[in-house]
């Protein structure tokens, strides 16, 4: 007797197998299959039909399908918009977001990322979630030269996990870190700005000021942790 779901759930374990011996093209045949038997089995538009569209997509991307990932991430977001809860919902945005940025469609990849950090926040509150969602945010804001509002996202990233996992915890060190990294890239980016002013004025022939210029106050500092001796991410589905 022909069951669909077990044919499915078998399709599903032959396209994993082929991924684990790197033969990427025929597991991706293999989840082709599984999406179409997934819908004989539980119908279109249900959550089993979802998950068919993540695993489909985060093969496409191993593959650098990049495009058809992206329509098929959307796909599973529409799922997963009609019948899934919202953590699901969150990671599909998530999804979307991370092959945005791959496609170097950076604004729409920042649309996705704050709308999967909006859902982590009201579900979770603020914690490693939402402040994933804002490292990955803030990475594109580097990649479009808007260091400062890197920077600001950055801080309440940290804030987040220093509430959630403490001053010494390694995931807060870690954001920790990645805040330093880019407060040095927005003084670097403001001293060449500046640079890049006083050969303007040079050029024009106008006259400089005696008075020195005078920069804006520094936000004041995220609490950093202190040294101690002792997480498509891929793509979600």
């Amino acid at each position: 007797v022909f069951h669909p779901c077990s044919a499915a759930t078998l399709l599903l374990c032959t396209a994993e197998l082929c991924t684990l011996f790197g033969q990427q093209e025929r597991a991706t045949d293999y989840s082709r299959a599984y999406m179409a038997m997934a819908r004989l089995a539980h119908g279109e538009g249900s959550p089993a039909v979802g998950d068919a569209y993540g695993f489909h997509a985060a093969l496409l991307v191993r593959r650098g399908c990049l495009e058809e990932a992206l329509h098929h991430a959307m796909m599973m977001l529409q799922v997963r918009q009609r019948c899934g809860d919202d953590k699901s919902i969150a990671d599909a945005h998530w999804n979307i977001g991370a092959v945005l940025r791959e496609l170097h469609q950076y604004k729409a990849a920042i649309e996705s990322l704050e709308a999967a950090r909006e859902i982590y926040s009201r579900c979770s509150g603020e914690g490693l979630d939402s402040s994933q969602a804002d490292i990955a945010t803030a990475s594109v804001l580097q990649l479009l030269g808007e260091h400062q509002r890197a920077v600001e996202i950055l801080r309440q990233a940290v804030r987040a996990r220093q509430r959630t996992f403490g001053f010494a915890n390694l995931e807060t060190k870690r954001a920790a870190e990645l805040l330093a990294d880019a407060e040095a890239k927005l003084h670097h980016e403001a001293e060449k700005a500046e640079k890049s002013a006083d050969r303007a004025e040079t050029s024009e022939g106008g006259l400089r000021s005696p008075e020195p210029r005078t920069r804006g106050s520094p936000a004041a500092p995220v609490p950093m942790a202190r040294r101690s001796s002792s997480g498509k991410k891929p793509a979600r589905s």
